[in-house]
């Protein structure tokens, strides 16, 4: 753009040196003529005179006022007498006439440069930078064997840009992750809104090389919500996977340490490698239950392992505890899945903090319920 505005003003500068030549040509054809002014007119010259001014004139015409500096100052045709003050005005409106049009030409070229609006997004500092809209989600790319209500639930949010991302790229997710880890993570994204920036990441930053700590504040007592999938951690390897889908169980007591220590020196990622270290932990199975029991102590932590009746889940929270449940099929995965009871609402129902949906930790659970779909249960202090 500096390149086009430079010759927007030499071409300025043009027409200046033009206008004074134009100037000056007008100043010798007076003096040729012969003409003298007089009180309002001028006398026009003989007519071999004239024609010969204008046979002179007609290989040099000025480009910018053709004919009106091309004739004899004074007079248009033969017997037509102009005041020269007239000639005058009438070149200068001419000039400036053009200058503002050749100015209107540069803008319009200067706004067609831009891009449509429409390929415009907000960066989110207050300016637009010039993007391609995503593609639109070709849904015929999932999986023949995704369910129904998965589809309709990504074909309601079709138009956000990271739901057409993760429709687009299932064939790399299933290529990348294998058919189960894939269907998972393609049904995260439906049912979840909140980590739709981990899956649609997912292929471009795993494996991530580390994984950020814990920035929040928490208060010790109560127990804070951390997700798997949470960017910061989500992309680092934990039983070849990532720790958005594999790590449950090391966010779970992620959270239990920071809520009932109030400190924060331990993310996920730490607990996963902790587990990985020690032989809790299984390339495509998991964690170990026993981590949590073997390990509590080291943590300045107690744990207690209980059978899971209603009662007993019910005690537990009653006296304070917070408990990591260990379910299988059911509500909460159709696998195996470790997610944490912080307490009793009001009315008696479980409050839980599920590291893999902030749709099920946004409501509380019957406590039977959680009861029936467990294979275990553990209580923690600190």
């Amino acid at each position: 753009m500096a390149s086009r505005r430079n010759d927007r003003y030499d071409i300025y500068d043009d027409y200046e040196d033009e206008r004074e030549a134009a100037r000056r040509r007008l100043e010798r054809r007076r003096a040729a003529s012969g003409a003298q002014p007089s009180s309002s007119h001028r006398q026009a010259p003989a007519a071999s005179e004239r024609s010969r001014a204008r046979s002179r004139d007609d290989e040099r015409i000025d480009p910018l006022s053709h004919s009106l500096v091309g004739a004899p100052a004074s007079v248009l045709s033969d017997g037509v007498h102009i005041p020269r003050p007239v000639i005058f005005g009438a070149g200068i409106l001419l000039l400036v006439a053009i200058f503002a049009g050749i100015s209107a030409i540069e803008r319009a070229c200067t706004v067609q440069e831009e891009p449509p609006a429409a390929m415009q997004v907000d960066t989110g500092d207050g300016e637009n930078a010039s993007e391609m809209p995503a593609a639109p989600a070709d849904f015929s790319l999932l999986p023949a064997d995704t369910p129904a209500d998965v589809v309709s639930a990504l074909e309601a949010k079709a138009d956000d840009a990271r739901i057409a991302s993760i429709v687009n790229n299932a064939p790399e997710y299933v290529e990348s992750f294998g058919a189960v880890s894939a269907a998972n993570l393609i049904k995260l994204a439906a049912e979840d809104d909140e980590a739709l920036d981990f899956v649609a990441g997912v292929l471009d930053n795993y494996p991530a090389a580390s994984a950020a700590s814990i920035d929040e504040s928490v208060k010790k007592g109560v127990v804070p919500m951390f997700y798997q999938w949470d960017t910061r951690w989500g992309y680092v390897d934990y039983c070849a996977g990532p720790i958005g889908a594999t790590g449950c169980c090391p966010t779970s007591l992620s959270m239990v340490y920071a809520g009932l220590t109030g400190k924060t020196d331990k993310s996920p990622a730490d607990f996963a490698a902790i587990a990985t270290q020690n032989g809790y932990a299984e390339d495509g199975q998991g964690t170990y239950a026993s981590f949590l029991t073997d390990m509590a102590g080291s943590f300045g932590l107690q744990c207690e392992k209980f059978t899971t009746t209603t009662q007993n889940f019910l005690t537990y929270l009653e006296s304070g505890y917070v408990v990591i449940c260990n379910v299988g099929p059911g509500d909460f995965t159709d696998s195996g899945h470790f997610f944490v009871a912080t307490g009793l609402a009001e009315d008696g129902s479980v409050k839980v903090n599920d590291p893999y949906s902030s749709v099920r930790s946004a409501k509380t659970w019957d406590s039977e319920r959680i009861a029936n779909q467990s294979i275990g249960m553990y209580a923690f202090r600190a």
